[in-house]
């Protein structure tokens, strides 16, 4: 998460926004670092560009990963405008976006990684502002089916 978080750093400065992150260190799985990294810069990248409509004093990411059972969770949350009806129905789907220059692919390529990785990918979309992104991963020593 460090790797990531360096990296988009720059991001993070030039437009305004603020990162809280809640990690808890001692989790573990055997993934492959790489996607995983790709999974979380797709993730938080998103939730920058959500948050452009925002005044520059209202721009916030929180990043947590938390134990469940066997499995390890990473939370990515904005404070943005929030979904459409039409977007949360598509969101997963190849070649869907909402975006000017968006290809659209990934949501869907984060999802093929996360499930190759016997975990699971999905969004929330709360009461008032923001998007929260969840994914899953089996913890080190879990039973994988």
């Amino acid at each position: 998460m460090k790797e990531v978080l360096s990296l988009l750093e720059f991001e993070f400065q030039t437009r305004r926004i603020r990162v809280a992150c809640n990690l808890q260190a001692d989790q573990m799985v055997v993934a492959n670092r790489v996607q995983l990294q790709q999974v979380l810069v797709n993730l938080i990248y998103n939730a920058c560009e959500a948050l452009e409509s925002n005044p520059a004093q209202d721009r916030h990411i929180t990043l947590c990963t938390s134990r469940h059972d066997d499995e390890l969770e990473v939370i990515v949350r904005d404070n943005g405008p929030g979904l459409t009806c039409v977007a949360a129905r598509q969101l997963f789907e190849p070649f869907y976006t909402s975006k000017e220059e968006g290809l659209g692919l990934g949501l869907t390529i984060s999802q093929s990684i996360v499930e190759a990785h016997h975990g699971r990918i999905w969004f929330e979309s709360p009461t008032g502002p923001g998007t929260i992104f969840h994914f899953t991963l089996p913890r080190i020593g879990s039973h994988q089916p």
